[in-house]
């Protein structure tokens, strides 16, 4: 069932169907103002949430978009113009009142921008082009990152917290392998601090490379991580750093007989990665947990993992169906998922 328009819903709270594989970490798991896909969420405060989503992997362009102001209690649908046609690929929030949504299908992808929390939206972005995801330095620089065209990664910019993008000169267009493309995860695009940049991609022919800029995306340098692409591997699904040298980059296998997650860390500000213990599956979001300098939470179609040494090694604490997680900076972790279902992480 698809939902659209400003409805309200209260939110009767839940446990996970699913039982929790670890006692001292769950998912209390809210229905959201939508019942469909919610594939990338982000995370404002302890009461603001932002979640979009529609079309991951194979799915109808059933998209939305959704808001709560009170912790998850209620949410409101605030999809733009009520268009659950588009699949919604990010969000990225700045208050109860700003943020900008990115949706992209073939032949089109928008950036939507509300100053007013989800009432109303404005187109501030339109092309024909493929793009995969967003990330902001700040609350008025930011960047979107699409999949390569004639050898390039087309890339956009913003300075003004999203009224207006910009293409970047070509030349400062990384340079793309043959085929190269980046997955529309919503966390493929990651930032750190004022001007550290990254993102991740999926290669045809060969494992999945991470994109570094150290000036906000003015010049770029590839590494080769050691998650493989082609066509039943992920690539770079995901990628979060806790600080400019220490990060994760996640993928893994989808396979008929059972997906195989894959992870790997970085030390070196993604110079170089080192396979860790993979996750118990593909996990396609992945959050470093505040005031828990080593803790990672990683998420995905077939469950949940957490690690508490940098990624190194993971636990499976749920089966729940999951897309996408964040964390505020000093708050709550949320991730989102199948049927507009939402989650907020407790560690006991």
């Amino acid at each position: 069932m698809r939902k659209c328009g400003l409805a309200i819903v209260s939110i009767a709270v839940m446990i996970s169907g699913a039982p929790a594989m670890a006692g001292s970490t769950s998912w209390r798991v809210v229905q959201t103002a939508t019942e469909n896909r919610l594939s990338t969420v982000d995370v404002v405060s302890e009461k603001i949430v932002w979640a979009a989503g529609g079309g991951l992997l194979g799915a109808v362009d059933d998209g939305s978009v959704v808001r709560t102001f009170d912790g998850g209690r209620t949410w409101r649908d605030v999809t733009p113009f009520g268009d659950v046609t588009q699949p919604y690929r990010d969000v990225e929030a700045f208050d109860r009142d700003h943020a900008v949504a990115l949706s992209s299908r073939d032949g089109l992808s928008q950036i939507y921008r509300t100053a007013d929390g989800g009432t109303t939206w404005r187109v501030v972005f339109s092309t024909p082009l493929f793009f995969d995801c967003m990330a902001f330095f700040d609350d008025r620089r930011g960047l979107a990152v699409a999949d390569s065209v004639d050898g390039r990664f087309p890339v956009v910019a913003t300075d003004d917290g999203g009224r207006t993008w910009l293409p970047a000169p070509v030349e400062s267009q990384p340079i793309a392998m043959p085929g190269e493309a980046a997955r529309a995860t919503g966390t493929c695009l990651t930032t750190f601090g004022r001007h550290d940049v990254w993102f991740g991609t999926w290669d045809p022919a060969g494992n999945g490379r991470v994109l570094h800029s150290a000036d906000s995306g003015r010049t770029w340098t590839a590494s080769i991580t050691q998650l493989p692409g082609g066509d039943t591997h992920e690539g770079v699904s995901t990628l979060a750093f806790r600080d400019r040298r220490t990060g994760i980059a996640s993928g893994g296998t989808v396979a008929t007989n059972g997906d195989v997650g894959a992870v790997n860390v970085t030390a070196n500000g993604g110079k170089s990665w080192t396979p860790a213990k993979p996750p118990a599956g593909v996990r396609i979001g992945v959050a470093w947990i505040p005031d828990r300098r080593e803790t990672v939470v990683a998420v995905g179609r077939t469950g949940s993992d957490i690690s508490t040494d940098g990624g190194r090694t993971w636990r499976l604490i749920d089966h729940t169906s999951l897309f996408a997680v964040n964390c505020a900076r000093n708050g709550p972790c949320w991730a989102v998922g199948e049927s507009g279902k939402a989650a907020k992480l407790r560690i006991h």
